[in-house]
């Protein structure tokens, strides 16, 4: 079951002074092989097409003639320099730059012949700019100028559409020609720099020429670099330090089926190209997983930047280890979160920190509950509370809190705690005027799913769940991984009203949804796949079923070892398979490892219950190999458990004599 821990965004932005022109230190980002960067569609309205015939094959990011057999030519930066100084009093897009200067320029010949002979201005490429022809084209240059400024040892020269083509030709390549020559002359250039703008809502990644030149590059192994045009990284720091989560949101909306070209034709090639080579969902996982990389990499530059244990570090660091939890990083978490309370609570700064040291224990108590400690989790809110409550009236952060105290409540078997905590939550949301949708949605999920763990009221859980899918939707779109938790809760609701195709469909989509938002090797992933199998082992589908199990079972190793123990669960439900497949051999081994995860459960209480449970089937499944000493052996221990969990005279300890005694009468024949 996914119950979902808020995280408080409680720390105010970061503040910096604005750009005043192109940094004088590298922009942030870092070159990695193959990566890359995700953005949010922008839908822009198309690009009304330039007058003169010479612009129609390219309104996006291609060339009207791509790269043939022979190397690409490239431009350097010394040309960019003296480009840049031409048209520094315009606001010209690229676009217009092809309009109102290359083609006026170049008269029916590429631009970039009128720079022959000229070694310092043009070279073979070595960097293909992959961007978009809305930008504004001082952007290109200046991304273009500081990357080159990093390496001032090497030369560089690069590949920019509206240089190195002829503008002026109106020839459509055909399909096969991009397919195998625009795809080989970018791994021949051997390194793609994409130029990412805005941050928070990247045009690139709404546009099909952008998203086929990703692709080419990640398939013919080329290094992909991302950067921001240097006007845009004072804003990018503060937002990725004032809420990691948001950036991450607002970069991971990637729906590469739905990218736009200025010509129909051109969209129609290229959605073509990326369907026959490649699929729409594994682009958008690609880009996504990339995007990821890249911010991973900036986030340790912004800590690397800030003073060592000042107020503004402590607050970057419980934002990146929120940001890190999030993604599964519970190292790096874990890392960033204790250097934090080391900073915020310190004799200088405790006073004046509160807030952020409040933050700080909640979202702490997720990285807790995600590692299985329910007890630490619950102790990180109670503290986080305190200071809250301490701090005035209370408000959507002290809502927060009630919806994550009554959450370790219930892991914790105190429900009465938890209904207590849950309803404070809801009803404290439902009075205050200005309360985050998403958060009210998240309180809705896990007040459904309480209903239905606790109270057995499965309608109720779907009508609460509802609300929280209705609401989840119009404030994140119907594709971020929020809503793929719920998805997964009401895939779990249905599959507890019999409703089990229903459930199966929640529960692919909302695979869909964390595989493209949280990557392939994420946590919650694990715990989803689970609920997928249980369905699909509902309808008789067992193959599937177990096949999601073991994929599963890796993805919580790769996370958090062998020993942990949300593994219990999966092998038992692959004991399961393996008895009614007849494998007893199998079976037993899993129920084996059931039991050595066992002794990990905190409760004692749900600890001896699922021990009983195991030791029951254990019997059940030696009484098929005709092993009764070892039946009888599992029903002792079993009969002890539930007799010291439910008493002599339940029904739970009357079947296990029941089965005893059925065990020796089979030994006495």
């Amino acid at each position: 079951v996914t119950l979902h821990l808020q995280t408080l965004v409680a720390m105010p932005a970061v503040t910096s002074k604005p750009s005043t022109g192109r940094a004088t230190k590298p922009p942030l980002a870092a070159t990695a092989a193959r990566s890359g960067a995700t953005g949010k569609p922008s839908n822009p309205k198309p690009r009304t097409h330039m007058s003169k015939p010479s612009t129609s094959q390219r309104q996006d990011s291609k060339p009207s003639q791509a790269p043939s057999n022979s190397h690409p030519l490239g431009v350097s930066p010394k040309f960019l320099r003296q480009f840049r100084e031409k048209i520094k009093s315009k606001s010209f897009t690229t676009a217009e730059v092809c309009t109102e200067i290359v083609l006026k320029d170049s008269k029916s010949a590429p631009y970039v012949d009128s720079l022959a002979g000229k070694k310092d201005q043009v070279g073979s490429a070595n960097i293909f700019v992959s961007h978009a022809w809305k930008y504004k084209f001082t952007d290109v240059c200046d991304t273009c100028i500081d990357f080159a400024d990093e390496n001032p040892k090497r030369t560089y020269f690069f590949y920019i559409d509206i240089f190195i083509n002829n503008q002026h030709s109106t020839t459509t390549n055909p399909q096969s020609w991009w397919l195998d020559n625009f795809k080989k002359s970018v791994g021949r250039i051997g390194h793609t720099l994409l130029v990412l703008s805005p941050y928070n809502n990247p045009i690139p990644f709404t546009r099909a020429w952008c998203l086929w030149e990703i692709l080419c590059t990640v398939q013919e192994s080329a290094t992909l670099t991302v950067r921001l045009p240097s006007s845009q990284i004072s804003a990018f720091k503060s937002a990725i330090t004032a809420d990691c989560s948001s950036i991450l949101t607002d970069l991971g909306n990637v729906q590469s089926q739905k990218a736009e070209a200025s010509r129909p034709e051109d969209k129609r090639m290229i959605l073509k190209l990326i369907e026959d080579t490649y699929s729409f969902h594994e682009l958008d996982t690609l880009v996504k997983d990339k995007i990821r990389e890249w911010l991973f990499k900036n986030a340790e530059v912004i800590v690397q930047e800030s003073k060592g244990s000042s107020k503004e570090t402590g607050q970057i660091l419980v934002q990146l280890g929120s940001w890190y939890t999030e993604t599964g990083k519970t190292k790096e978490a874990l890392a960033a979160f204790t250097r934090s309370e080391a900073i915020l609570s310190s004799p200088d700064l405790a006073d004046t920190c509160r807030n952020d040291l409040a933050a700080l224990y909640n979202n702490r108590a997720t990285l807790e509950q995600n590692q299985g400690n329910s007890k630490k989790a619950l102790a990180s809110c109670l503290k986080s509370i305190q200071l809250r409550e301490a701090l005035g009236e209370p408000d959507q952060a002290t809502a927060i809190l009630y919806n994550n105290i009554g959450l370790m409540y219930d892991r914790l078997g105190d429900f009465q705690k938890a209904s207590e905590f849950y309803q404070k939550d809801v009803d404290l949301k439902e009075k205050l005027p200005d309360v985050s949708e998403e958060s009210l949605a998240t309180s809705y999920c896990n007040l459904a799913m309480f209903h239905l763990l606790r109270k057995n009221d499965a309608d109720k859980a779907k009508q609460l769940c509802q609300k929280s899918i209705d609401l989840s939707k119009k404030h994140k779109g119907d594709a971020h991984y929020t809503v793929g938790s719920v998805y997964e809760n009401m895939g779990i609701i249905l599959t507890r009203l019999d409703e089990i195709p229903e459930a199966v469909e929640y529960f692919r989509m909302a695979a869909q949804i964390y595989r493209t938002n949280l990557g392939a090797q994420h946590p919650n992933l694990a715990s989803l796949l689970g609920n997928l199998a249980n369905a699909l082992k509902c309808q008789g589908n067992l193959e599937e079923a177990r096949s999601h199990y073991l994929v599963a079972e890796k993805i919580t190793i790769f996370n958090f070892g062998e020993d942990h123990i949300w593994l219990e669960p999966i092998y038992s439900n692959l004991a399961g398979i393996c008895a009614q497949e007849q494998d007893f051999e199998s079976c037993l081994k899993y129920y084996e490892k059931c039991l050595k995860l066992n002794e990990g459960i905190e409760d004692e209480r749900t600890r001896k219950e699922q021990r009983a449970l195991v030791l029951n089937n254990m019997a059940v499944i030696h009484s098929q190999k005709q092993d009764y000493t070892k039946v009888l052996q599992m029903f002792d221990e079993c009969l002890s458990l539930r007799t010291d969990l439910f008493g002599a005279d339940s029904a739970e300890v009357a079947e296990v004599k029941e089965n005893i005694d059925f065990t020796n009468s089979l030994l006495q024949q």
